[in-house]
């Protein structure tokens, strides 16, 4: 499977449905973009160690997601609109190794000092 969009995943208890989505090992591209996603949930995905794309936009994610995410040692592409990531995150960011494509400009509380 390449490609997962999911536009209410996470809500409460991990359902039937969620729980196979954690099984797909080979799973490449996630989208949770406005989901009631939050850091809890981030850390049941890293099981998902093929993950190239994570879409979080719009989600319920903090700093502390930002730094589980530098797990996915294969992850090329990050979008973190609209969430409540700020300053202390960047040096997380950083340690991506694979990370070509980052999406943080709008609506973060990450600074222009911050991203220098």
């Amino acid at each position: 499977m390449q490609w997962v969009a999911i536009v209410n995943g996470f809500l409460g208890e991990v359902t039937q449905l969620d729980q196979a989505l954690l099984t797909c090992s080979s799973l490449k591209e996630l989208f949770l973009g406005g989901s009631n996603i939050g850091d809890k949930e981030v850390e049941k995905l890293l099981c998902l160690a093929e993950l190239t794309c994570l879409e979080l936009s719009d989600t319920q994610i903090s700093n502390k997601s930002i730094e589980l995410c530098v797990g996915f040692e294969k992850l090329e592409k990050l979008y973190l609109y609209g969430t409540k990531i700020t300053d202390e995150c960047v040096d997380h960011i950083r340690r991506y190794k694979a990370l070509t494509i980052l999406g943080i400009i709008e609506d973060t509380l990450i600074t222009k000092r911050g991203i220098e």
